[in-house]
This record gives structure tokens, C-alpha cells and sequence, in this order.
């Protein structure tokens, strides 16, 4: 367990809003998005119906949309 809640994934000025993009953090792919309301979010990057990247999607408003096969998820809560 890291006692640390947040970890540095990359500064935010390469993440400008309405982008997401995809960072290793020991060694699992965590997708950054940053809406652009300018909230900062942390999913996994693979879709969890379909071994999809989720970078490779669409991001509108809160959702990501899967590249595989076009599922959403809001990125503030994980819900599809």
C-alpha cells in the first residue's frame, strides 16, 4: 500500500482540455483525461468488456467511448 494518494504521471500544461492520453504507472496503462469543465481524471486504459486501448476511443464530455465497440464510460465515476 503507498501512502502517497496522488502520484506525478506528467505535467499538466502536456494535457490540455478536452484531451486524454495514456501514462504506465507501475507498469499498468492508466488513461489521464482532462475535461474541458478543466477536472483532471485516472481510469485504466483497457476497456473492461473488450481488450480495447481506450486512448484509441473518443472522449465526449465525461464519457470515453471505446474503440472496440463503442461502450461509454463516465470517467468521474467508472460507470458504463
Amino acid at each position: 500500500m503507498n501512502d502517497k494518494p496522488y502520484v506525478s504521471a506528467l505535467p499538466l500544461a502536456e494535457l490540455a482540455p478536452g484531451a486524454m492520453r495514456c501514462v504506465m504507472l507501475d507498469d499498468e496503462p492508466v488513461l489521464l483525461v482532462h475535461t474541458k469543465d478543466g477536472a483532471i481524471h485516472a481510469v485504466h486504459n483497457i476497456c473492461s468488456h473488450a481488450y480495447a486501448r481506450m486512448d484509441e476511443g473518443r472522449l465526449r464530455g465525461n464519457r470515453v467511448i471505446c474503440p472496440l465497440h463503442g461502450a461509454s464510460f463516465d470517467v468521474r465515476t467508472g460507470a458504463v
